[in-house]
């Protein structure tokens, strides 16, 4: 199920939690069934105010898909792409990430914010042959 966060700060978006254990892929194809995204977060007030929000509903402990993807070779820090097609305003990755370093799995080429650090970490989407990638909860963002 879905339940509605109270960020701070934001009125152009409303924010959904999204339980679901699912694949970025199928967190994202999740989100566009109700005419969304996962989030994209294009700035550090945006970024501490989601973070904020989910830790005050609970999730302090949850590592969520947002809505970024890398494609194609390139795998630097400003090399994604978010979901909506809004452009990179903002990173906020952990320290030595991006690295798409997933241990022989696939390219980490989605992405999950550490709900406790606000930190950002790429991380193989879940695509991958036999579906044998990681899953998560996600954060659906409803623009106004």
């Amino acid at each position: 199920g879905y339940a509605q966060l109270s960020v701070q700060g934001q009125s152009c978006s409303l924010y959904f939690y999204n339980n679901a254990n699912q694949s970025a892929n199928d967190a994202q194809a999740a989100a566009r069934n109700l005419g969304a995204n996962l989030v994209s977060i294009q700035s550090q007030p945006e970024n501490d105010a989601l973070q904020q929000a989910l830790i005050a509903a609970g999730f302090s402990n949850a590592i969520v898909w947002i809505g970024g993807g890398f494609q194609g070779a390139a795998h630097g820090p400003n090399d994604f792409t978010w979901y909506d097609g809004s452009p990179i305003n903002y990173i906020n990755w952990n320290p030595g990430e991006p690295n798409n370093n997933s241990g022989g799995v696939g390219s980490e080429n989605c992405i999950q914010m550490v709900v406790n650090s606000g930190r950002w970490n790429d991380l193989v989407c879940g695509a991958e042959p036999l579906g044998l990638g990681p899953k998560g909860t996600s954060v659906i963002e409803v623009n106004l």
